[in-house]
């Protein structure tokens, strides 16, 4: 007992002795807090929903002045408490004194968790004395909403839970941080070289995270990156992760960086204890961190230096590699000659030490180009799959609540998407190539597998819409009653929240003046949407992905589960009705009849050359030539190199053309894909025209021979694929 109270004298001397000595750590940092925190809170006191933005961040941790303080002091705190390491006089007479290496090491350690914790909890106990209710938008008197509603208008932002966890969070940052600073410092050997290394530890993980994820999206084919890989790499350090979650760390976080903390700390007692005292003054005091720390700049630097190539080049890989040669080269002896001190590294074992790091690498990057684990060609068995998802732009339904779509379970839609993940697989060299080209427009589908057994697999690909417009496995998919099921439940079981369906006409006159019919009426709604759901139980494919014509569009507008006003936080979903569904018979017979293409009100249909000239296409910005014109349809019109009048012509015409030259297909030896732009003229007087693609058959054309492809004008008005 009386060593145990020995120890614990020492400790709390040495702790009193800190904070005597450097009290302007923490009082500065109880300024930050205080006049970023408190004082504003105080200044505003009688209008503090005023404030509440600024109130919900800085509880959020997303305020500047507070996450500054986080992000220095607990860096300065443990160069100042350990940087006696440093100098071989001050190592000696600190190691002279009655304290053991033990009791040396925790009570700075101890001393500046005090010094970073302490002005975070009494700024925490004065925000909990002056707390009071805080809205964003106060409860409301109005007569329209019940007490219920009123009340919960908006969460208090000012509560004692929110600072709690302000506190909670503030501490496991400063904590975490601060044992990273330690850990910096066992290793270093003079205080630049800690404060450097201090933050290079800090934000490490993150960093090597998003460069590797980075070289898998390079290399590996079907590697998918979302926000939940972008979430998981701001959640490795938790001075990042107020970011990705709020403000708030969910309890398995809180035990990984408690867990970090602890184990920083031990390892940081033991390499005190390891730790060689005539090194004071090295960059680095352990033989074995010179060539590690080396290591990883040069990775980092290499990398960055690789992909700046990367993007120069309009990603040549050659140009990347290049990139990469250089940066390991340049980086390399750059960190060597800092961790040694001098620029004399050119001798042997320099060599040894580039030459193994170039073998490291080597091998890295030929394990992704030619896929050694096989991770590209890797697809789990129809036996092994509970069930797929699958996402493309095309067909996205802003209303499912899954990330990735809806789960499909029914073994037919699990062989079919299996069976398109083999087609896109086949075709990988052809999709490669298109990535390195810009001949034609590329989307991203996702394909998603999961298992209770095994691991979520989720594939990315970016592919041409013929890919998706032409294939059967595809079309099955889309087509299936599980998928048409889901799809019209998503619509229908959120009608008691529906504000209003406003009903555009796909056709509008020269001047754009648009006239749309808003319906707001409870009963007129729900039929209305009982009439959409009919029509999404028996849309075509090819309706699903919208490129086939439509009389109108739908515009629905729906409260979010949480809106309790009804004035905010609404989202809308878009239907485009196709003519002769419920939809549209639905507002026929209600009298909001659309107008639409007939061959009555069709006078022309006007036929253009399907593409730009080479020399003109390459005129246009790399950006606006991939947006605008996918296949390379021209974005202009000139004189037109044929017009069909025959109303039975238009009838065919009407009946076949699509908004897309993707949903066409190719061309054919007898037909070719044109440009067309349908005029027409209403018995009221409106006129307009309407942009489109169609196949036309070479023998139909004998009259225009000798018209050959002519320069085309730019214009705006007009946009490939819409």
């Amino acid at each position: 007992m009386r060593s145990t109270a020995s120890y614990s004298n020492y400790i709390l001397a040495m702790l009193a002795e800190n904070l005597r000595r450097y009290w302007a750590i923490p009082t500065v940092a109880f300024i930050v807090y205080f006049l970023s925190g408190v004082f504003p809170i105080l200044m505003r006191y009688a209008n503090l929903n005023d404030l509440s933005l600024y109130i919900e961040y800085s509880l959020m941790n997303q305020q500047p002045f507070f996450m500054a303080a986080h992000l220095i002091l607990p860096v300065l705190a443990a160069i100042i408490l350990y940087r006696y390491l440093y100098s071989a006089a001050s190592t000696a007479v600190m190691h002279s004194l009655p304290f053991t290496r033990h009791q040396l090491f925790w009570g700075n350690y101890l001393s500046g968790l005090l010094m970073v914790g302490l002005p975070i909890l009494l700024n925490g106990l004065l925000l909990l004395i002056v707390r009071k209710p805080v809205y964003h938008r106060p409860p409301s008197d109005d007569v329209f909403l019940d007490k219920a509603a009123s009340a919960v208008a908006e969460p208090d932002v000012f509560s004692a839970a929110a600072i709690g966890n302000w506190m909670a969070v503030s501490l496991i940052i400063v904590g975490v941080l601060f044992s990273v600073a330690v850990f910096a410092g066992m290793v270093s050997g003079n205080s630049f070289i800690h404060l450097a290394t201090s933050y290079f530890f800090i934000f490490l993980p993150a960093m090597l995270y998003a460069l590797l994820l980075e070289y898998f999206t390079i290399f590996l084919f079907g590697f998918h990156t979302g926000d939940m890989t972008f979430d998981l790499g701001l959640k490795l350090s938790p001075y990042l992760a107020v970011f990705a979650n709020q403000g708030h760390f969910e309890p398995l976080w809180i035990a990984i960086y408690l867990m970090t903390f602890i184990i920083l700390s031990l390892f940081s007692l033991w390499l005190y204890r390891c730790r060689r005292l005539e090194r004071a003054g090295d960059a680095y005091v352990f033989n074995l961190a010179r060539p590690l720390i080396c290591y990883l700049v040069s990775f980092v630097g290499m990398t960055l230096l690789g992909f700046y190539f990367y993007m120069l080049g309009e990603n040549n890989l050659i140009m990347m590699i290049a990139g990469i040669i250089a940066g390991a080269l340049i980086f390399f002896l750059i960190s060597r000659m800092i961790v040694l001190k001098t620029p004399r590294i050119f001798n042997l074992e320099s060599l040894r030490q580039v030459a193994l790091f170039g073998l490291i690498i080597a091998i890295f990057l030929t394990g992704l180009q030619f896929d050694l684990t096989g991770f590209e060609k890797r697809r789990p068995a129809a036996n092994d799959i509970s069930t797929v998802s699958l996402t493309y732009p095309a067909i996205q339904n802003e209303l499912f609540n899954e990330p990735l779509g809806v789960a499909l379970k029914e073994p037919a839609n699990i062989k079919a998407v299996l069976a398109f993940h083999k087609h896109i697989l086949d075709h990988q060299a052809q999709l490669d190539q298109r990535l390195k080209s810009d001949d034609e427009f590329l989307n991203q589908i996702t394909l998603a597998y999961n298992h209770d057994r095994l691991q979520r697999q989720i594939r990315s690909y970016s592919i041409p819409d013929r890919m998706v417009y032409g294939n059967a496995e595809f079309q099955a998919v889309f087509e299936s009653n599980e998928y048409r099921t889901a799809r019209a439940t998503a619509v229908t079981e959120k009608q008691n929240r529906l504000v209003s369906a406003v009903v555009l006409p796909e056709l509008w006159s020269d001047n754009e003046d648009i006239t749309a019919t808003t319906i707001i009426d409870r009963s007129q709604l729900k039929d209305l949407i009982e009439a959409v759901r009919q029509d999404i139980m028996t849309a075509s494919y090819q309706e699903l992905l919208n490129v086939t014509p439509s009389v109108g569009t739908i515009e629905f507008t729906y409260r979010t589960a949480t809106d309790k006003l009804q004035s905010e936080s609404t989202m809308v979903f878009f239907f485009r009705m196709r003519a002769g569904g419920e939809a549209d018979r639905w507002l026929t017979e209600k009298g909001y009849g659309l107008p639409r293409l007939t061959p009555e009100n069709v006078t022309a249909i006007e036929f253009y050359p399907p593409t730009l000239p080479e020399n003109e296409m390459a005129t246009i910005p790399l950006p606006e030539r991939m947006e605008k014109y996918p296949v390379q349809v021209s974005a202009g019109l000139g004189s037109p190199l044929f017009v069909v009048k025959d109303k039975k012509e238009i009838q065919s015409l009407l009946n076949s053309y699509r908004l897309t030259a993707a949903a066409l297909g190719t061309d054919s030896e007898t037909d070719r894909i044109y440009q067309i732009l349908i005029k027409y003229n209403f018995p009221n007087g409106e006129t307009g025209d309407l942009l489109g693609f169609a196949r036309y058959s070479s023998g139909n054309m004998s009259s225009t021979r000798g018209i050959g492809m002519m320069t085309l004008r730019a214009s705006s008005r007009y946009s490939a694929g819409t």
